[in-house]
C-alpha cells in the first residue's frame, strides 16, 4: 500500500510506539482539550482544481469533518486553536498574497485579520491564553520578520525588528514569549512581547522547525537536510533525545 505524502501520527514517548491517525493530512494542530486535531489536506477537484482544505478530527470517534473548503481562488493551511478552543486562525493564500483569517468551527463563519494585507503572512499561532497572534512575515526582501497582532488586526507589532536576519517558524513556548528560528546566526531564539531577545542553549545552529508542548515541557524540532533528525528538548533538565520514528 502506498501512503500519501503527508500523514499525522501519534508517537507514544513512553514505548516509543507509533500510531497513524490521519491519512493525507499537514499541519496538525491539537485543540487544548487534546480531543480535536484541525488540519489542512490537499485536494483535487474538477471543478477547482489544486485546493487546501481544513478538517477538522476527533481523537475519540475517530471522524473526519469537513471545516472549510478551499477553491480556484483560495488555498486554506496552518489552523492554529484559539484558548477557548472555538476558533481557528489559519493561513488563506489568493494568488502572491498569503492572508490570516479566523474561523469559527461551531457557526463556520470567517473573518479577516488583515483589511488590505499586500504580503504573505505565515503561520499564525494564537497565544496559550488571551487573544494575541503570532506570524511571520515575508516583504519580498528574504528576511522574514516575527510580527504580533489580535483577532481583529487591532494593531501590529515586529517581535524580531531586525531586518539583516531571517526568522520564521513562530510559535508560542509561554503566554509572554515566542520560540523562532533565526537562520542567519543560527539556533532556536526566544523574544518578548517588548521584543527583547535570548538565544536558546543546547539547541544546534541548523534547527529547522520546532513546536513546543507546554504539558511535557518539551520542544520538539526538525533539523536542516540531509539530516532531517527528529530531536525532543526537554526544557527542564535541559537534555535532549533524538526519536526514531518507525512507519509500518
Amino acid at each position: 500500500m502506498t501512503m500519501p505524502q503527508f500523514c499525522v501520527y501519534r508517537f507514544d514517548l513512553t514505548t516509543s510506539k507509533t500510531e497513524l491517525l490521519i491519512a493525507d493530512a499537514a499541519q496538525p494542530a491539537i485543540s487544548p482539550d487534546g480531543t480535536l486535531i484541525a488540519y489542512s489536506k490537499k485536494s483535487n477537484t474538477p471543478e477547482h482544481g489544486n485546493t487546501g482544505d481544513l478538517y477538522v478530527y476527533n481523537i475519540v470517534t475517530k471522524q473526519n469533518t469537513l471545516l472549510l473548503a478551499g477553491s480556484a481562488a483560495s488555498v486554506e493551511s496552518s489552523p492554529s486553536w484559539s484558548p477557548a478552543g472555538d476558533k481557528l486562525v489559519y493561513n488563506s493564500q489568493h494568488g502572491s498574497i498569503i492572508d490570516i483569517k479566523v474561523i469559527d468551527i461551531h457557526t463556520k463563519n470567517t473573518s479577516n485579520v488583515f483589511k488590505d494585507n499586500t504580503y504573505r503572512c505565515y503561520e499564525p499561532k494564537w497565544a496559550p491564553a488571551g487573544n494575541k497572534i503570532v506570524y511571520y512575515q515575508e516583504k519580498g526582501d528574504n528576511h522574514d520578520q516575527v510580527y504580533l497582532t489580535d483577532e481583529t488586526g487591532s494593531f501590529f507589532m515586529n517581535l524580531t525588528n531586525d531586518s539583516t536576519v531571517h526568522n520564521y517558524y513562530c510559535s508560542w513556548i509561554n503566554k509572554d514569549q515566542v520560540l523562532f528560528t533565526d537562520q542567519t546566526k543560527g539556533g532556536l531564539w526566544l523574544v518578548s512581547q517588548t521584543g527583547k531577545k535570548i538565544k536558546m542553549e543546547g539547541i544546534p545552529a541548523n534547527v529547522f522547525y520546532s513546536k513546543y508542548s507546554e504539558a511535557a515541557h518539551t520542544i520538539a524540532y526538525l533539523t536542516q537536510r540531509p539530516e532531517s533528525n527528529f530531536i525532543l528538548y526537554d526544557t527542564v533538565n535541559k537534555t535532549s533525545r533524538q526519536i526514531k520514528i518507525e512507519v509500518d
